[in-house]
């Protein structure tokens, strides 16, 4: 009898995070959906922090810009570059998304330190020439 309820229990508690796995994945999911190179156009007007990088730093140029609640985002980082997406590139906006975390601890600016997650690359047309968006999300640890 005690062999059944711990099945029984089991099961629910298999069933249970199932549930919720697949409940963070389809918010993460929705989440991914409304992020877009247009998107970021059309409705991120006002960064709260935009930065010039020269060519010579990483071997492209590029832009990393900070916007709060920006496309479903309460805290995201941009980096833009006209570089074809490779491997390469993604390593330099990577880089560039730590460094800039790591630059805004070692200022001191907030007492907590910032996580950094990629969401999704993508590029739109300006000027007759692709511009590469990487999306990166902050979040504070813990959260």
């Amino acid at each position: 009898m005690t062999l059944k309820i711990c099945k029984v229990i089991f099961v629910c508690l298999v069933s249970a995070l199932m549930v919720l796995g697949c409940a963070t994945t389809s918010s993460t999911n929705l989440k991914l959906n409304t992020i877009s190179g247009s998107g970021f156009t059309e409705s991120c007007r006002t960064p709260s922090e935009w930065y010039d990088i020269p060519p010579w730093r990483l071997g492209m140029p590029a832009k990393v810009v900070r916007h709060t609640d920006c496309m479903g985002v309460q805290d995201m980082l941009i980096v833009i570059h006209p570089a074809p997406s490779n491997e390469v590139t993604m390593a330099a906006s990577r880089l560039l998304a730590l460094m800039y975390v790591d630059n805004k601890e070692k200022a001191g600016e907030g007492r907590e330190k910032l996580n950094v997650s990629y969401l999704k690359t993508d590029m739109v047309l300006a000027g007759g020439n692709n511009i590469y968006l990487v999306f990166f999300e902050l979040a504070k640890s813990g959260e």
